[in-house]
């Protein structure tokens, strides 16, 4: 497994984050609270028409900022420095930690991670 760098990208100035200048992060008790309500759409099951798509409730989102651009710097969301998620071994370890999470399923880890790649000048279908 190759040890090359990630390249993080901050949500709101898009620069590149490394070290301790920035985190990954997500508003956990958003995604606990969302879990019923997306699981309960899920539990509907059946085909459904594009208004009932557009209306399902949506994952939290994971965010990527460097501590000066953080808009909600003082939340006490479920983050992860970049200097501890900058490789390819450390994000795959994290990845394995956070799908530990109960909540992580309401979230969007998976479109972090295609992000994180595509800015790694990687293809999320490289593996298939």
């Amino acid at each position: 497994m190759s040890t090359a760098a990630l390249v993080l990208v901050c949500d709101v100035c898009e620069r590149r984050v490394e070290g301790v200048d920035g985190y990954v992060t997500v508003d956990e008790i958003a995604a606990r609270d969302r879990g019923p309500e997306i699981e309960a759409w899920q539990a509907r099951g059946g085909s459904r028409s594009p208004l009932e798509l557009l209306e399902a409730p949506a994952p939290i989102a994971w965010h990527i900022y460097h501590k000066d651009c953080d808009p909600d710097p003082e939340h006490e969301g479920y983050s992860i420095m970049a200097s501890q998620c900058s490789t390819w071994p450390q994000l795959v370890a994290w990845t394995s930690h956070v799908l530990e999470k109960p909540w992580a399923r309401y979230t969007t880890w998976g479109p972090l991670l295609r992000g994180i790649l595509t800015a790694s000048g990687q293809s999320a279908a490289a593996g298939r």
